[in-house]
Protein backbone atom coordinates (compact mmCIF):
# COMPACT_ATOMS: atom_id res chain seq x y z
CA UNK A 1 0.00 0.00 0.00
CA UNK A 2 1.50 3.32 -1.11
CA UNK A 3 -0.19 6.98 -1.08
CA UNK A 4 0.80 9.51 -3.68
CA UNK A 5 4.50 10.80 -3.11
CA UNK A 6 4.57 14.52 -2.04
CA UNK A 7 1.07 15.71 -2.49
CA UNK A 8 -0.07 15.93 1.34
CA UNK A 9 -3.30 16.70 0.20
CA UNK A 10 -3.78 13.88 -2.29
CA UNK A 11 -1.81 11.46 0.10
CA UNK A 12 -4.38 12.75 2.88
CA UNK A 13 -7.46 11.97 0.22
CA UNK A 14 -5.94 8.29 -0.78
CA UNK A 15 -5.92 7.55 3.29
CA UNK A 16 -9.40 8.72 3.88
CA UNK A 17 -10.33 6.74 0.93
CA UNK A 18 -8.42 3.60 2.15
CA UNK A 19 -10.21 3.93 5.30
CA UNK A 20 -13.54 4.48 4.56
CA UNK A 21 -12.81 1.19 1.95
CA UNK A 22 -11.95 -0.86 4.89
CA UNK A 23 -14.63 0.49 7.17
CA UNK A 24 -16.94 -1.02 3.89
CA UNK A 25 -15.36 -4.35 4.43
CA UNK A 26 -15.99 -4.85 7.91
CA UNK A 27 -19.32 -3.56 7.74
CA UNK A 28 -19.90 -6.08 5.23
CA UNK A 29 -18.62 -8.85 7.06
CA UNK A 30 -20.28 -8.39 10.10
CA UNK A 31 -23.76 -7.81 8.44
CA UNK A 32 -22.95 -11.42 6.45
CA UNK A 33 -21.57 -12.85 10.01
CA UNK A 34 -24.92 -11.47 11.88
CA UNK A 35 -27.20 -13.17 8.66
CA UNK A 36 -27.95 -9.42 7.99
CA UNK A 37 -26.27 -9.27 4.11
CA UNK A 38 -24.84 -11.63 1.39
CA UNK A 39 -21.10 -12.65 1.83
CA UNK A 40 -18.85 -10.35 0.26
CA UNK A 41 -17.78 -12.20 -3.13
CA UNK A 42 -14.69 -12.01 -5.51
CA UNK A 43 -15.94 -8.67 -6.85
CA UNK A 44 -16.28 -6.93 -3.96
CA UNK A 45 -12.68 -8.33 -2.94
CA UNK A 46 -11.24 -6.65 -6.16
CA UNK A 47 -13.00 -3.83 -6.13
CA UNK A 48 -11.87 -3.31 -2.53
CA UNK A 49 -8.16 -4.10 -3.10
CA UNK A 50 -8.12 -1.20 -6.73
CA UNK A 51 -8.69 1.28 -4.22
CA UNK A 52 -4.96 0.81 -2.77
CA UNK A 53 -3.63 1.63 -6.37
CA UNK A 54 -2.89 5.35 -6.20
CA UNK A 55 -3.54 7.79 -9.12
CA UNK A 56 -0.73 7.26 -10.40
CA UNK A 57 -0.90 3.66 -10.51
CA UNK A 58 1.08 2.61 -7.72
CA UNK A 59 -0.18 -0.82 -6.63
CA UNK A 60 -1.74 -1.91 -10.29
CA UNK A 61 0.59 -4.50 -9.59
CA UNK A 62 -1.12 -6.00 -6.56
CA UNK A 63 -4.58 -5.66 -8.20
CA UNK A 64 -3.51 -7.94 -11.16
CA UNK A 65 -1.43 -9.96 -8.94
CA UNK A 66 -4.91 -10.86 -7.41
CA UNK A 67 -7.18 -11.30 -10.51
CA UNK A 68 -4.32 -14.38 -11.52
CA UNK A 69 -6.00 -17.05 -9.94
CA UNK A 70 -3.63 -20.03 -11.86
CA UNK A 71 -0.88 -21.55 -9.50
CA UNK A 72 1.17 -21.81 -12.48
CA UNK A 73 0.95 -18.20 -13.98
CA UNK A 74 2.08 -17.23 -10.46
CA UNK A 75 4.81 -19.30 -10.08
CA UNK A 76 6.41 -17.87 -13.83
CA UNK A 77 6.12 -14.37 -12.23
CA UNK A 78 9.36 -14.95 -10.41
CA UNK A 79 12.54 -17.37 -10.67
CA UNK A 80 15.64 -17.29 -8.10
CA UNK A 81 17.60 -14.71 -9.48
CA UNK A 82 15.04 -12.61 -11.46
CA UNK A 83 15.10 -8.66 -10.42
CA UNK A 84 12.59 -7.67 -12.99
CA UNK A 85 10.00 -8.34 -10.35
CA UNK A 86 10.41 -6.03 -7.34
CA UNK A 87 11.56 -7.63 -4.19
CA UNK A 88 8.92 -6.57 -1.27
CA UNK A 89 9.96 -4.04 0.85
CA UNK A 90 9.60 -4.81 4.89
CA UNK A 91 6.83 -2.90 6.28
CA UNK A 92 8.08 -0.37 9.02
CA UNK A 93 4.75 -1.95 10.80
CA UNK A 94 6.49 -5.18 10.94
CA UNK A 95 9.22 -3.94 12.72
CA UNK A 96 7.28 -3.20 16.06
CA UNK A 97 8.52 -3.09 19.63
CA UNK A 98 11.50 -5.25 20.82
CA UNK A 99 11.22 -6.82 17.76
CA UNK A 100 11.82 -4.01 15.65
CA UNK A 101 14.62 -2.21 17.73
CA UNK A 102 16.58 -5.74 17.43
CA UNK A 103 16.47 -5.53 13.70
CA UNK A 104 16.75 -2.01 13.39
CA UNK A 105 20.06 -2.10 15.73
CA UNK A 106 21.71 -5.27 13.65
CA UNK A 107 20.63 -4.35 9.93
CA UNK A 108 23.28 -1.92 9.13
CA UNK A 109 25.91 -4.61 10.64
CA UNK A 110 25.02 -7.73 8.55
CA UNK A 111 24.62 -8.55 5.02
CA UNK A 112 21.26 -10.50 6.48
CA UNK A 113 17.90 -9.94 5.11
CA UNK A 114 16.28 -7.95 7.88
CA UNK A 115 12.81 -9.89 7.52
CA UNK A 116 15.02 -13.00 8.11
CA UNK A 117 16.21 -11.29 11.27
CA UNK A 118 13.32 -10.77 12.36
CA UNK A 119 11.47 -14.07 11.99
CA UNK A 120 14.70 -15.69 13.37
CA UNK A 121 14.34 -13.62 16.46
CA UNK A 122 10.28 -14.55 16.64
CA UNK A 123 10.97 -18.06 16.05
CA UNK A 124 13.60 -18.65 18.88
CA UNK A 125 11.63 -16.09 21.21
CA UNK A 126 8.67 -18.02 20.94
CA UNK A 127 10.61 -21.23 21.98
CA UNK A 128 12.51 -19.26 24.23
CA UNK A 129 9.25 -18.80 26.35
CA UNK A 130 7.56 -21.89 26.17
CA UNK A 131 3.77 -22.94 26.16
CA UNK A 132 2.20 -20.54 28.18
CA UNK A 133 1.05 -17.53 25.89
CA UNK A 134 -1.28 -19.31 23.53
CA UNK A 135 -4.29 -18.61 21.67
CA UNK A 136 -7.19 -21.29 22.09
CA UNK A 137 -8.62 -22.00 18.55
CA UNK A 138 -12.01 -24.10 17.74
CA UNK A 139 -10.73 -26.44 20.68
CA UNK A 140 -6.68 -26.24 19.90
CA UNK A 141 -4.40 -24.49 21.94
CA UNK A 142 -1.90 -22.17 19.56
CA UNK A 143 1.07 -21.01 21.78
CA UNK A 144 4.04 -19.05 19.87
CA UNK A 145 6.06 -22.15 18.85
CA UNK A 146 6.67 -20.79 14.89
CA UNK A 147 8.46 -23.50 12.65
CA UNK A 148 10.15 -21.52 9.91
CA UNK A 149 11.97 -21.96 6.73
CA UNK A 150 14.30 -19.38 5.22
CA UNK A 151 14.28 -19.95 1.43
CA UNK A 152 16.99 -17.89 -0.72
CA UNK A 153 20.07 -18.74 -3.13
CA UNK A 154 23.13 -20.78 -1.40
CA UNK A 155 25.86 -18.23 0.43
CA UNK A 156 24.33 -15.18 -1.15
CA UNK A 157 20.90 -15.46 0.77
CA UNK A 158 23.13 -15.30 4.21
CA UNK A 159 20.10 -17.26 5.81
CA UNK A 160 22.95 -18.81 8.39
CA UNK A 161 24.09 -15.38 9.06
CA UNK A 162 20.82 -14.07 10.37
CA UNK A 163 20.61 -17.03 12.85
CA UNK A 164 24.81 -15.65 13.74
CA UNK A 165 23.29 -12.49 14.86
CA UNK A 166 20.37 -13.38 17.02
CA UNK A 167 21.79 -16.00 18.78
CA UNK A 168 23.95 -14.08 20.79
CA UNK A 169 21.15 -11.93 22.34
CA UNK A 170 19.65 -15.54 24.03
CA UNK A 171 22.85 -16.26 25.46
CA UNK A 172 22.40 -13.17 27.68
CA UNK A 173 18.64 -13.62 28.09
CA UNK A 174 18.32 -16.97 28.77
CA UNK A 175 21.88 -18.71 29.12
CA UNK A 176 20.61 -22.03 30.01
CA UNK A 177 17.90 -22.56 26.99
CA UNK A 178 20.89 -21.08 24.57
CA UNK A 179 23.16 -23.95 25.91
CA UNK A 180 21.23 -26.85 26.27
CA UNK A 181 17.97 -26.41 24.58
CA UNK A 182 19.02 -25.05 20.93
CA UNK A 183 20.10 -27.70 19.26
CA UNK A 184 21.77 -28.22 15.33
CA UNK A 185 20.31 -30.48 13.08
CA UNK A 186 18.17 -33.00 13.02
CA UNK A 187 19.17 -37.27 13.40
CA UNK A 188 16.22 -38.76 13.68
CA UNK A 189 12.89 -39.01 15.45
CA UNK A 190 14.05 -40.81 17.98
CA UNK A 191 16.60 -38.80 18.87
CA UNK A 192 14.32 -35.26 19.42
CA UNK A 193 12.06 -37.61 21.75
CA UNK A 194 15.09 -38.36 23.79
CA UNK A 195 15.72 -35.13 23.98
CA UNK A 196 12.35 -34.33 25.28
CA UNK A 197 11.68 -37.49 27.00
CA UNK A 198 11.80 -37.40 31.21
CA UNK A 199 14.01 -39.91 33.01
CA UNK A 200 14.59 -41.03 36.33
CA UNK A 201 17.55 -40.75 38.98
CA UNK A 202 19.89 -43.45 40.17
CA UNK A 203 17.33 -43.64 43.11
CA UNK A 204 14.15 -44.09 41.09
CA UNK A 205 12.79 -40.48 41.35
CA UNK A 206 11.25 -38.84 38.21
CA UNK A 207 13.43 -36.39 36.46
CA UNK A 208 11.66 -33.20 34.65
CA UNK A 209 13.70 -32.30 31.94
CA UNK A 210 13.02 -29.09 29.93
CA UNK A 211 10.43 -29.11 27.48
CA UNK A 212 11.62 -26.33 25.50
CA UNK A 213 13.27 -27.15 22.21
CA UNK A 214 14.68 -25.30 19.17
CA UNK A 215 16.57 -27.61 16.20
CA UNK A 216 18.49 -24.94 14.12
CA UNK A 217 18.40 -27.24 10.74
CA UNK A 218 20.61 -25.72 8.37
CA UNK A 219 20.00 -28.04 5.69
CA UNK A 220 16.05 -28.22 5.32
CA UNK A 221 16.45 -30.54 2.19
CA UNK A 222 18.23 -33.19 4.21
CA UNK A 223 15.58 -33.19 6.79
CA UNK A 224 12.99 -33.76 4.16
CA UNK A 225 14.60 -36.30 2.46
CA UNK A 226 15.20 -37.92 6.18
CA UNK A 227 11.70 -37.73 6.67
CA UNK A 228 10.91 -39.08 2.92
CA UNK A 229 12.15 -42.71 4.07
CA UNK A 230 10.31 -45.67 4.44
CA UNK A 231 9.99 -45.69 8.42
CA UNK A 232 10.92 -42.68 9.11
CA UNK A 233 9.12 -41.58 12.07
CA UNK A 234 10.36 -37.80 11.90
CA UNK A 235 7.75 -36.17 9.43
CA UNK A 236 4.72 -38.15 12.01
CA UNK A 237 6.57 -36.77 14.99
CA UNK A 238 7.42 -33.15 13.95
CA UNK A 239 3.33 -32.82 13.21
CA UNK A 240 2.64 -34.09 16.00
CA UNK A 241 4.54 -31.45 18.17
CA UNK A 242 3.42 -28.26 16.24
CA UNK A 243 0.31 -29.59 17.42
CA UNK A 244 1.44 -29.78 20.37
CA UNK A 245 0.61 -34.00 21.01
CA UNK A 246 2.64 -36.49 23.19
CA UNK A 247 5.52 -37.47 21.29
CA UNK A 248 6.13 -41.29 21.01
CA UNK A 249 8.94 -43.64 19.60
CA UNK A 250 8.53 -47.20 19.23
CA UNK A 251 12.06 -49.20 18.75
CA UNK A 252 12.85 -52.99 19.66
CA UNK A 253 13.96 -52.20 23.29
CA UNK A 254 11.91 -49.32 23.96
CA UNK A 255 8.75 -47.22 23.60
CA UNK A 256 10.32 -42.93 24.02
CA UNK A 257 7.79 -40.79 24.88
CA UNK A 258 7.64 -37.18 25.78
CA UNK A 259 4.57 -34.84 27.03
CA UNK A 260 4.28 -31.08 27.26
CA UNK A 261 6.65 -30.96 24.37
CA UNK A 262 7.20 -27.14 22.95
CA UNK A 263 9.49 -27.46 20.14
CA UNK A 264 10.32 -25.46 17.27
CA UNK A 265 12.28 -25.51 13.42
CA UNK A 266 14.84 -22.94 12.24
CA UNK A 267 15.48 -23.96 8.85
CA UNK A 268 17.38 -22.75 5.24
CA UNK A 269 16.54 -23.89 2.16
CA UNK A 270 17.53 -22.96 -1.11
CA UNK A 271 14.61 -22.59 -3.77
CA UNK A 272 16.39 -25.41 -5.95
CA UNK A 273 16.23 -27.77 -3.38
CA UNK A 274 12.97 -27.02 -1.98
CA UNK A 275 10.77 -27.88 -5.33
CA UNK A 276 13.04 -31.23 -5.77
CA UNK A 277 12.68 -32.03 -2.43
CA UNK A 278 9.16 -31.20 -0.99
CA UNK A 279 7.06 -34.18 -2.14
CA UNK A 280 3.33 -34.09 -3.26
CA UNK A 281 3.08 -36.45 0.20
CA UNK A 282 4.65 -33.98 2.24
CA UNK A 283 2.50 -31.20 0.36
CA UNK A 284 -0.71 -32.67 1.13
CA UNK A 285 -0.05 -34.30 4.44
CA UNK A 286 0.02 -31.78 6.47
CA UNK A 287 3.77 -31.37 6.86
CA UNK A 288 4.49 -28.05 4.74
CA UNK A 289 2.03 -26.06 6.00
CA UNK A 290 2.93 -26.69 9.66
CA UNK A 291 6.04 -24.17 8.35
CA UNK A 292 6.51 -20.52 7.58
CA UNK A 293 8.25 -20.45 4.44
CA UNK A 294 9.93 -16.70 4.18
CA UNK A 295 12.21 -15.44 1.14
CA UNK A 296 15.04 -13.75 1.94
CA UNK A 297 18.48 -12.36 0.35
CA UNK A 298 21.23 -10.93 1.16
CA UNK A 299 20.69 -6.94 1.89
CA UNK A 300 24.11 -5.64 1.08
CA UNK A 301 27.88 -6.50 0.36
CA UNK A 302 29.84 -5.82 3.27
CA UNK A 303 33.67 -7.43 2.87
CA UNK A 304 34.65 -6.55 6.19
CA UNK A 305 31.44 -7.31 8.17
CA UNK A 306 30.21 -4.91 10.48
CA UNK A 307 30.51 -5.00 14.65
CA UNK A 308 27.49 -3.98 16.17
CA UNK A 309 29.03 -2.96 19.95
CA UNK A 310 29.15 -4.98 22.36
CA UNK A 311 27.18 -2.85 24.81
CA UNK A 312 24.46 -2.17 22.66
CA UNK A 313 24.26 -6.37 22.24
CA UNK A 314 24.22 -6.26 25.68
CA UNK A 315 21.18 -4.06 25.85
CA UNK A 316 19.04 -6.10 23.74
CA UNK A 317 20.04 -9.07 25.23
CA UNK A 318 19.13 -7.68 28.61
CA UNK A 319 15.89 -6.39 27.06
CA UNK A 320 14.95 -9.59 25.78
CA UNK A 321 15.14 -11.36 29.23
CA UNK A 322 12.74 -8.87 30.34
CA UNK A 323 10.31 -9.71 27.58
CA UNK A 324 10.71 -13.21 28.13
CA UNK A 325 10.36 -12.68 31.74
CA UNK A 326 6.59 -10.45 31.41
CA UNK A 327 5.38 -13.33 28.56
CA UNK A 328 6.50 -16.36 30.84
CA UNK A 329 3.35 -14.52 33.29
CA UNK A 330 0.51 -14.73 30.31
CA UNK A 331 -1.33 -17.90 29.91
CA UNK A 332 -4.60 -17.04 27.37
CA UNK A 333 -4.40 -14.83 24.68
CA UNK A 334 -7.89 -13.27 23.57
CA UNK A 335 -8.75 -10.87 20.18
CA UNK A 336 -10.63 -7.91 20.85
CA UNK A 337 -14.10 -7.19 18.95
CA UNK A 338 -12.52 -5.21 16.09
CA UNK A 339 -9.24 -7.98 15.76
CA UNK A 340 -12.00 -10.69 16.13
CA UNK A 341 -13.65 -9.57 12.93
CA UNK A 342 -10.35 -8.74 10.94
CA UNK A 343 -9.68 -12.44 11.63
CA UNK A 344 -13.17 -13.29 10.56
CA UNK A 345 -12.16 -11.56 7.27
CA UNK A 346 -8.46 -12.29 6.87
CA UNK A 347 -9.14 -16.36 7.44
CA UNK A 348 -8.97 -18.85 4.44
CA UNK A 349 -12.00 -21.02 3.41
CA UNK A 350 -10.18 -23.06 1.12
CA UNK A 351 -9.90 -26.74 2.77
CA UNK A 352 -6.25 -26.66 1.71
CA UNK A 353 -5.40 -23.90 3.77
CA UNK A 354 -7.05 -25.10 7.35
CA UNK A 355 -4.08 -25.95 8.95
CA UNK A 356 -2.20 -23.10 7.33
CA UNK A 357 -4.18 -20.56 8.84
CA UNK A 358 -3.47 -22.15 12.23
CA UNK A 359 -0.37 -20.10 11.70
CA UNK A 360 -1.28 -16.27 11.79
CA UNK A 361 -2.63 -17.21 15.56
CA UNK A 362 0.67 -17.77 16.68
CA UNK A 363 2.71 -15.13 14.88
CA UNK A 364 0.01 -13.12 16.53
CA UNK A 365 0.57 -14.52 19.60
CA UNK A 366 4.34 -13.45 19.09
CA UNK A 367 2.99 -9.83 18.50
CA UNK A 368 2.26 -9.10 21.89
CA UNK A 369 5.30 -11.18 23.53
CA UNK A 370 7.82 -9.80 21.27
CA UNK A 371 6.19 -6.91 19.64
CA UNK A 372 6.00 -7.75 16.14
CA UNK A 373 5.53 -10.26 12.84
CA UNK A 374 6.44 -10.84 9.75
CA UNK A 375 5.55 -8.98 7.24
CA UNK A 376 6.19 -11.56 4.47
CA UNK A 377 3.85 -14.48 4.15
CA UNK A 378 3.74 -18.22 2.55
CA UNK A 379 4.02 -18.87 -1.70
CA UNK A 380 4.28 -21.27 -3.48
CA UNK A 381 7.72 -20.89 -5.35
CA UNK A 382 9.28 -19.98 -2.00
CA UNK A 383 9.10 -16.04 -2.26
CA UNK A 384 7.63 -14.41 0.02
CA UNK A 385 4.50 -11.93 -1.28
Amino acid sequence: MKAPDYDPERARAHGQQMLANHAERVQREREHVNGAGPEPDSDDWLAWAETYADADGNGVETVEWLQTDNAGTLRERWQPGDDSVPWPAVSPAALHGLAGDVVRAIEPHTEADPVALLVTFLSVFGAAVGRGPHFHVDGADHPARLNVVLVGESAKARKGTSYARIEPLFHIADPGFSRERMLGGFGSGEAVVDALADSESDDGRPVIVDKRLLVQEGEFARLLKTAGRDGSTLSPLLRDAWDGRRLQVRSRSKTAVADGAHVAVLAHVTAEELRRCLDDVELFNGFANRFLFIAVKRSKLLPEGGTLSDSREHELGKRTEAALFAARKISRLAFNTDASVMWGISTPTSPAMSRAECLPPRRHGLRPNACASPSRTPFSTGRGR
